[in-house]
């Protein structure tokens, strides 16, 4: 406690003592616990810090603040909540180094290699998991979605462009959405993608900065093969969507995936903050569900045949959903 008192402002501490400040108590408890954090974060090392900052990020906590239920499928098994908490504690989810089954690279101890493995198919449907989900808010919005559109490029007769996909989900109607281009287009692009903010590369400007990795990726996603501006000269907007391992989601991916839900609010007739909550809980356990396999599959070598063939499930699983998609 006194440490803790000795890095409260004295603002808070005015608060807390002078009657005629008037504050509530969950006032002062919100006070109270961001000087606890900033407390423990000034101290902290720099994983530490980029752990803090990550699970702090907007969007991050929307499995805990989702109603564990079985009919709506937001019940976490035993296995995934024991995963989901120890990456949010920071707890050793491995024995020392160890080589990942899949890439053979070595392990970290935490297992954020797992969220960050490109090897296996681990990533591939955490990604279309996500697309999916996504896809169907456009779908109840009326925007009219269209699933890994080809051909969006093929009329600006430039090389080695037609084969291109820019759109895992293009909305053809998106006359709501609200972009953060300057400029509107009748036709958007959503590029979805889910970075780790714990890989060596990354992990000194996520200590620093609240979702650095994602923001980053998201302006490279633009700028890679010049795929936003091709899509403009093509007469339709791109916009990537890209959220943390740990469930946060940048600001631009937030504009838009906000704005998605507002319009299924208005077509349903419900809150707005009733159907972001609902989302943001599907898709952040969606989030720790991915992770969680993955660390499971590079934690029992012996059980990876068992896992592989889930995973292989899985893929087909959201390819078929694709498919249904584009034929409804």
């Amino acid at each position: 406690m006194r440490s803790l008192s000795s890095s409260l402002s004295t603002e808070v501490i005015r608060k807390a003592t002078d009657p005629s400040a008037k504050s509530t108590q969950q006032e002062l408890s919100l006070l109270v616990d961001a000087a606890a954090w900033q407390a423990c974060y000034e101290s902290a090392s720099v994983p530490r810090k980029a752990t803090l900052l990550a699970y702090s990020a907007p969007w991050a906590d929307g499995w805990l603040r989702a109603f564990p239920s079985d009919v709506l499928d937001t019940r976490l098994s035993n296995a995934v909540l024991r995963t989901a908490v120890s990456q949010r504690l920071g707890v050793e989810t491995f024995l020392g180094d160890t080589h990942c089954p899949c890439c053979r690279m070595i392990m970290d101890p935490n297992g954020h290699h797992c969220g960050a493995c490109m090897a296996g198919g681990d990533k591939i449907v955490q990604h279309n998991e996500l697309r999916n989900t996504v896809h169907g808010e456009g779908a109840k919005a009326n925007m009219r979605p269209e699933l890994e559109r080809q051909g969006l490029l093929a009329n600006l007769g430039w090389p080695d462009v037609p084969g291109r996909r820019p759109a895992d989900t293009l909305l053809v109607s998106s006359p709501a959405l609200e972009v953060t281009s300057r400029r509107r287009f009748p036709r958007v692009a959503l590029d979805f993608a889910v970075v780790s903010p714990f890989k060596p590369s990354s992990m000194r400007a996520a200590s620093d900065h609240l979702l650095a990795t994602a923001e980053e990726y998201a302006t490279r996603k633009r700028q890679h093969l010049r795929t936003q501006e091709l899509c403009e000269a093509a007469g339709i907007g791109f916009e990537p969507v890209v959220f943390e391992t740990a469930g946060g989601l940048e600001a631009g991916g937030r504009k838009i995936l906000e704005s998605i839900l507002a319009e299924v609010a208005k077509v349903r007739g419900k809150p707005v903050n009733e159907v972001v909550d609902q989302v943001k809980a599907r898709i952040s356990l969606d989030l720790q569900r991915a992770q969680h396999r993955a660390i499971a599959r590079r934690r029992q070598p012996e059980a990876d045949q068992v896992v592989s063939g889930a995973v292989s499930r899985a893929l087909l699983e959201s390819d078929l959903e694709a498919i249904d998609a584009n034929e409804a």
